[in-house]
């Protein structure tokens, strides 16, 4: 989704904006699974 509306629209701001949401969605969870395995 991201890459489509970055090259094909040429919608850079909204492609950013949206692969900055799913880099803090990404390392949110990360975060989360290492403290779980730390606890473990």
């Amino acid at each position: 989704y991201t890459y489509k509306l970055a090259f094909s629209s040429y919608n850079l701001s909204q492609a950013s904006a949206s692969a900055v949401v799913i880099l803090l969605i990404s390392l949110g969870l990360t975060l989360f699974y290492i403290r779980y395995q730390k606890a473990r």
